[in-house]
């Protein structure tokens, strides 16, 4: 099982210190002199008031809703952008204290170069998909989906005159959305039958 990553650590300050071992030899040893600050991904008011000021569409009012969705696409996408945000947003209720985006992206840098992308992206997909504050934006995301999905498959379907042509349009349309599912309880490493 993957481990999920839902806390970062900032501010760790390692230092070469010499010694001498019991050879009599001088060594250099790795000495932590600042353990850093861990912080936990959360959701929160502050998510959602940076989401829409930061990443949000300047001309509409649902701004944050579109960004959930973008962000919760493209976390189910492995795209690394999206995790940066993702970690922008979950780290505003720190407000001053919160890390920067450069922070962000070396620490995530740090983490992945030894634990890979996808404990990052479980860990983040687990704060969104599990979070009493987004429970719903998640329900009404996959509600969003499905209806775009559709809505595209029927402008298909008007451009084909058989019923099998639009028997097939339909198809795969709803096979596109089943994907994006199973690639969500990949990361999440949800058994499929187990949700059924």
């Amino acid at each position: 099982m993957t481990e999920s990553i839902k806390v970062l650590n900032f501010g760790k300050k390692v230092e070469l210190v010499e010694s001498v071992n019991e050879l009599g030899e001088t060594v250099k040893e790795e000495k932590v002199v600042d353990y850093g600050k861990d912080i936990a991904a959360r959701g929160t008011f502050w998510f959602s008031k940076i989401a829409k000021e930061k990443f949000g569409s300047k001309d509409s009012n649902s701004a944050t809703d579109t960004f959930f969705s973008n962000l919760y696409t493209g976390l189910i996408m492995m795209d690394e952008s999206k995790l940066v945000e993702f970690w922008v947003c979950a780290t505003a209720y720190l407000r001053d204290k919160a890390p920067t985006e450069d922070e962000i992206m070396d620490k995530l840098q740090e983490v992945a170069d030894v634990k890979g992308m996808k404990p990052l992206f479980k860990g983040a997909l687990e704060v969104l998909e599990y979070s009493g504050f987004f429970k719903d934006k998640v329900a009404q995301s996959w509600d969003m989906m499905q209806k775009g999905a559709r809505i595209e498959a029927k402008k298909e379907m008007k451009k084909v005159e058989t019923q099998q042509e639009k028997d097939e349009i339909m198809e795969e349309s709803m096979e596109q959305m089943t994907m994006m599912v199973d690639m969500k309880n990949e990361i999440l490493e949800i058994n499929q039958e187990a949700t059924v």
